[in-house]
Parts: structure tokens; C-alpha cells; sequence
């Protein structure tokens, strides 16, 4: 059963309405980039950045070539497989990362073991989600 509290009800109105208003504002915002974007695309040559002044300053367009990225879902070890060791290397790094269900092995790894992997390994305090109404 849900707390009442007409102090809090308050506050979760208040968020909702901020809530509303930055979504309509980063809509905006996202039209007026794209129209300065598609300006600059016609002045650019060559990728270069284009600037553009106003009265309250200087806004800069950037231009990125394509950026590389592995296909979500691709297994990339089994290219590993396919290409030679050296190849390999030199197209992709390794990286490590905590497997699901750390913090359960963890516990019942032997203290000698816990007190090493914490050298390694840091717990970060996470505050409280708050899940506002639509």
C-alpha cells in the first residue's frame, strides 16, 4: 500500500511537471541542432567544422568520420578463430569484466581470497532509484 504523504505527493508532481518540460525541451533542442547541423552540412568542404556566430556567441559544428563498432550481437571469438593471432591483435583488445553474479561468488570465495580481489575490485554505494508516475 502506497505511503501517503501530501508534502511528498507534492514533490512527485513537481517532478513529474520538470520532468515533462525537460522532455519537451530536449525535443527543441534536438530541432534547432539539426536545422544548425544541416546548415553547415551545405557550407562544409571536406568534413571541416563550420562556426557560426550570434549574438550570444559562437556555435561550432563538428564533422566525425565514420566510427567503427562491432554488430550487436556478433560473437566476436569466433572471428577470433578465423583470422591469424597477429591479426587479431592488432584489431581488437581483450577486456575484462566482472561476470553476473560477482557479488554472490564473491561471498563465498575464502577470506584469503576476498581480501586480494578487494584490492582489485571496489564497491560503489548506489542511491535509491526514484520511479515517477507518467
Amino acid at each position: 500500500m502506497p505511503v501517503k504523504n501530501a508534502r511528498i505527493g507534492e514533490l512527485i508532481a513537481k517532478a513529474v511537471e520538470t520532468r515533462k518540460d525537460i522532455e519537451k525541451m530536449t525535443a527543441e533542442l534536438d530541432e534547432l541542432k539539426a536545422q544548425i547541423r544541416a546548415e553547415a552540412e551545405k557550407r562544409s568542404k571536406d568534413g571541416e567544422l563550420v562556426e557560426f556566430e550570434s549574438e550570444v556567441g559562437v556555435a561550432t559544428v563538428a564533422f566525425y568520420a565514420d566510427a567503427p563498432g562491432a554488430i550487436e550481437g556478433a560473437n566476436l571469438w569466433e572471428l577470433r578463430n578465423l583470422l591469424p593471432r597477429i591479426t587479431w591483435e592488432d584489431l581488437f583488445v581483450e577486456k575484462v569484466a566482472l561476470a553476473q553474479g560477482f557479488t554472490e561468488k564473491f561471498g563465498e570465495l575464502k577470506k584469503k581470497h576476498q581480501v586480494v580481489v578487494r584490492e582489485y575490485v571496489k564497491w560503489t554505494p548506489r542511491a535509491p532509484h526514484v520511479i515517477l508516475p507518467k
